[in-house]
């Protein structure tokens, strides 16, 4: 397996946790796009990175993995390449609201994030 030079050449790339714990308890796979390298969480070592990842609504999340040690089974996929590197972290931006276009990958202005049950009301 080839060390990526910079996580941001798989910017854009179709990336896969196949076994990822969602807020619900529920184990399940987290599909979506690479975004590079992730938001800078400041707690990183030397021998961390944090590589974002976004779904195809927005919802952008960091991953950060250990570059130390290769694990048995891969932990992440990007493009279908497997990578061992074991996740020692998972951060979420906006407390899981959409922040990023799916369409460009780009980041949304604080501004212009909005939570989506804003505005809706329930019928009685």
């Amino acid at each position: 397996m080839k060390q990526p030079e910079s996580w941001d050449d798989y910017s854009g790339r179709e990336m896969v946790l196949p076994a990822f714990i969602y807020p619900d308890g529920e184990v399940r796979p987290l599909r979506g796009r690479c975004r590079g390298f992730g938001a800078i969480l400041g707690d990183e070592k030397r021998h961390e990175d944090t590589i974002g990842i976004y779904t195809d609504k927005g919802v952008y999340f960091n991953i950060k993995i250990d570059r130390r040690v290769k694990g048995c089974i891969p932990t992440f996929f990007i493009d279908n390449q497997q990578f061992y590197y074991p996740i020692v972290g998972c951060y979420t931006m906006c407390g899981g609201l959409p922040v990023i276009d799916p369409a460009t990958g780009i980041m949304k202005k604080p501004g212009d994030v909005k939570n989506p049950k804003e505005g809706q009301h329930d019928e009685h």
